[in-house]
C-alpha cells in the first residue's frame, strides 16, 4: 500500500503536523510527495497557520508564525494523530483549499519512495534485534520478493542503493530466495522452475516447511491445472490452512485459497465457501474464457431478471483482486484484466450469495 498524497489543505495551530494510520502506521501521510501547485519548486497547497513549535518533526519552508508552506519528511512523534482528530491542546482546524485546488490531485510517489515503504520498512524488521526469528525471516522473505519483482528498485542512483543491492545479494541464494522462485515461477506457470525450486527448498524453518509442503500440492494439483484435490492432500493442507500467518507464514493464505477456506484468525472458527446452491436457479451454466487468458475474459452465463451475478478474482494469498456484477438474464460481460499482473489465480462466481463455481484462471501475457 503506498502512502496517501494530500493535497490543497489548510492547517491551523497544528503543533505536531499529523500521521497516517492503518496499515503503514509507521510511515507518516507524507506532503511533499504531490503536484508542485506553484512555480516555486515546492507544494504551496497545503499551508500551517500559526505557531509552530520545535516538536514538530519534518522539514518547514518560509517558517513563521504566520501562513507558512511546510511539508513532512521524518517519522511522526507517536502523540501526533490523523488531522481532525488531534487530541492536544492545539486543536487544529482541517479544511480544504479549494482555490488553489478545486478537485484534489493524486499522484503516485516515486520509485525510491516506494521501494522505502514496501521493502525498505521489511528489511529493517528483518533486522530488528526486537523482532522474533518468525517475523524476521517473513520479513526478509517479503522484501526479497518485491525486488524480485521491482529489479529497477535496485539501482536508483541513491545513496540507499548499496543497502538493497547488499541485502539482496545476501538472501538471494538462501531459503526464503527459493521459496520466493518457486512461487514465483508456479504462478506464471512455469512447470519445470517451480518443481526444480521447490525441490531445492530444504524447508528447515516453518515458514519454509510450509512453503515446500503447499507447492508440492500445488505443483502437482493446480499448475497440472486441476483443482480437484485428493483427501490426503487436503488433510494436510487443512493442517496448515489453520495455522495463523504470523507463525506459518504466506503458505496459510495459499492453503486456505486451495481449499476454498475462510478463516477468521481472532477466532479460530472457519467454514468452506466451496458450497453449491441447491436451487435450479442458483445453478446456472456458466463459461469463463479464453483460460489462460490475456488482457480480458469473457463471462457468460443464463440467469434470470432477478438474480445478482457476481464475478471474484483472488491470487493465491486469499487477496481479492477484482469483483464485478453481471448483468442479469442471458448476459455476457467482458471483463478488462489490464491492471492485473501474470499469474495463477481462483475465480468465483456467486448468484444471490452462493456460490456456484468456483475454478482456475492463469493469466499469461
Amino acid at each position: 500500500m503506498y502512502r496517501n498524497i494530500l493535497v490543497c489543505n489548510v492547517f491551523q495551530n497544528s503543533y505536531r503536523g499529523f500521521y497516517g494510520s492503518g496499515a503503514n502506521a509507521f510511515n507518516a501521510v507524507i506532503l511533499n510527495d504531490q503536484l508542485t501547485i506553484s512555480s516555486v519548486g515546492y507544494p504551496t497547497g497545503n499551508t500551517f497557520t500559526g505557531s509552530v513549535t520545535a516538536d514538530l518533526t519534518g522539514a518547514i519552508r518560509n517558517s513563521s508564525n504566520q501562513a507558512i508552506n511546510w511539508y513532512f519528511t521524518g517519522t511522526p512523534l507517536t502523540n501526533a494523530l490523523a488531522p481532525g482528530s488531534l487530541t492536544n491542546t492545539n486543536q487544529p482546524i482541517f479544511s480544504s483549499n479549494p482555490t488553489q485546488c478545486a478537485n484534489p490531485i493524486f499522484v503516485s510517489p516515486s520509485s525510491a519512495n516506494q521501494r522505502e515503504i514496501l521493502a525498505g520498512s521489511q528489511i529493517e524488521i528483518s533486522e530488528s534485534t526486537v523482532a522474533d526469528e518468525t517475523t524476521k525471516e517473513m520479513s526478509a522473505k517479503d522484501a526479497h520478493k518485491l525486488l524480485v519483482e521491482h529489479p529497477d528498485w535496485l539501482n536508483l542512483n541513491t545513496l540507499q542503493d548499496g543497502d538493497y543491492q547488499q541485502f539482496f545479494a545476501a538472501t538471494d541464494t538462501t531459503e526464503i530466495a527459493k521459496a520466493n522462485y518457486t512461487e514465483i515461477a508456479a504462478l506464471a506457470d512455469n512447470e519445470q522452475q517451480a518443481i526444480l525450486q521447490n525441490t531445492a527448498l530444504s524447508g528447515a524453518s516453518d515458514v519454509t516447511g510450509n512453503h515446500k509442503t503447499v507447492f508440492e500440492i500445488y505443483n502437482r494439483s493446480w499448475l497440472k491445472d486441476s483443482v480437484t484435490l485428493t483427501a490426503a492432500d487436503s488433510a494436510t493442507l487443512l493442517a496448515i490452512a489453520l495455522q495463523h500467518p504470523a507463525q506459518g507464514g504466506e503458505a496459510v493464505y495459499t492453503a486456505r485459497v486451495m481449499l476454498r477456506l475462510f478463516v477468521d484468525d481472532a477466532t479460530g472458527n472457519y467454514y468452506n465457501f466451496r458450497v453449491a446452491a441447491t436451487s435450479e436457479t442458483l445453478t446456472p451454466s456458466v463459461e469463463v474464457f479464453p483460460n489462460p487468458a490475456n488482457n480480458q475474459i469473457t463471462i457468460t452465463g443464463h440467469y434470470t431478471e432477478t438474480d445478482v451475478v457476481v464475478f471474484s478474482l483472488y491470487d493465491l494469498t486469499g487477496r481479492l483482486m477484482l469483483t464485478e456484477q453481471l448483468k442479469t438474464g442471458n448476459g455476457t460481460l467482458n471483463l478488462d484484466l489490464g491492471a492485473v499482473q501474470p499469474g495463477a489465480f481462483l475465480y468465483q462466481i456467486t448468484v444471490n450469495g452462493a456460490v456456484t463455481t468456483t475454478d482456475k484462471l492463469v493469466i499469461a501475457r
